[in-house]
């Protein structure tokens, strides 16, 4: 009986499939098998499945490159906002200190009578519960030990003993005058921040 004839095997056959070939059939039938439909299927099955393999594995990776973009946006808009919230208490703080100097200012004017003084108190709580949203604003993981956060330390300090000091001496709030401008910058450096936090580009 005439064995088929052997056909060329195809160039990017891989060379350990040939070698397992060699191991599993009898010398004798390699022509035969070589040159047969069943190792044309065989080489068939293979590719498909390696074709199929790397796709899975391409179509994780791009899921993983999604969910990792995904993750950094989220945690620069988180960043943003609380920047952004920062700016924001810190200028409410700034208008509440503002005010109270004025009318601290106002009331040295005329004397200081006890309307006057309970007029200072009020203000001088708005400003404390603007202080304490401040303060809560800068605890914000995403903000807090940064360079705004370092430095709004020492003028939230100032501001407290300032505030401290006003409730024996009510006109003494008028010597720090310079914690109002220190707000407006702080604000302004928050603004900037949130400015500067860099989107993840896709």
């Amino acid at each position: 009986m005439n064995q088929p004839p052997a056909i060329r095997l195809p160039p990017d056959l891989p060379d350990p499939w040939v070698q397992q070939l060699r191991k599993a059939v009898r010398p004798s039938l390699l022509p035969a098998l070589f040159g047969s439909a069943v190792l044309g299927a065989l080489i068939g099955l293979a590719s498909s499945y390696l074709t199929a393999r790397m796709t899975i594995a391409a179509n994780l990776q791009l899921e993983r490159e999604k969910a990792t973009f995904r993750i950094e946006e989220d945690r620069a808009r988180e960043q943003i906002k609380a920047y952004q919230t920062l700016a924001i208490r810190l200028e409410d703080l700034h208008s509440a200190y503002v005010s109270y100097q004025i009318f601290t200012r106002a009331a040295s004017v005329h004397g200081m009578d006890k309307e006057d003084r309970a007029t200072l108190t009020t203000q001088r709580e708005a400003v404390g519960k603007s202080e304490r949203e401040v303060i809560a604003a800068e605890r914000d993981l995403n903000v807090a030990g940064t360079n705004v956060s370092k430095e709004m330390a020492g003028c939230l300090t100032d501001l407290t003993m300032a505030l401290s000091a006003a409730r024996l001496q009510p006109l003494s709030v008028l010597n720090h005058r310079d914690i109002d401008g220190r707000l407006a910058d702080l604000s302004n450096k928050a603004r900037q921040e949130a400015d500067h936090v860099r989107m993840p580009i896709q």
